[in-house]
């Protein structure tokens, strides 16, 4: 099992979604699949990677704090940073 540490946390599994070509429902898949685990109990961090469009953070930023999937942690490559290294 792989083992890396995410902003000094410890995780147990990371999973990349990636494909060159647009439209090729990448983030619908991530966000998907995030929103289960969450509900599911699991804690969720989703990287968008996705260039200066940022469609997860975008889908993300408005639910109400109510929604199960506000509990998903979002953030960017660039707001990682240096901590990329660590995936």
């Amino acid at each position: 099992m792989l083992r890396a540490t995410l902003w000094g946390i410890r995780v147990s599994n990371i999973i990349s979604v990636a494909q060159t070509e647009g439209g090729s429902a990448k983030t619908t898949t991530v966000l998907s699949l995030a929103g289960h685990w969450v509900i599911a109990g699991r804690k969720v961090a989703v990287v968008d990677a996705g260039g200066p469009q940022h469609h997860a953070a975008y889908w993300l930023r408005d639910l109400p704090e109510e929604s199960p999937l506000s509990r998903i942690t979002i953030t960017t490559l660039q707001e990682v940073g240096s901590n990329a290294n660590n995936l």
